[in-house]
């Protein structure tokens, strides 16, 4: 008898953000620094920050939410963690202010 094998949703979502990833940096370098430090060690980025928790979603709900806003058209890149945390860790938009 054969078992048909369905995939985790952790690895769903790794599949998604990578998928992402190799379009936003196929070279694998940080978009900020230069500097290659491979596709899987890569961070997606809000170029003008982001209004929304990503704590409140599950790794999958992130994934796909990302591709969302790729599709339509929000500012997103891929950046080293180094670079990312650099940007102040920010979790809300620019232009309010966290209390």
């Amino acid at each position: 008898m054969m078992t048909l094998e369905i995939p985790h949703r952790r690895n769903i979502s790794a599949e998604l953000r990578i998928a992402l990833l190799g379009i936003l940096a196929p070279d694998g370098k940080c978009d900020e620094c230069s500097k290659y430090v491979g596709i899987r060690r890569l961070e997606i980025d809000h170029v003008h920050g982001r209004d929304w928790s990503a704590r409140a979603l599950s790794k999958l709900q992130r994934a796909k939410r990302y591709w969302s806003e790729y599709l339509t058209g929000v500012a997103i890149r891929a950046l080293c963690r180094h670079c990312n945390a650099a940007g102040g860790g920010r979790r809300y938009d620019r232009t309010e202010k966290a209390s």
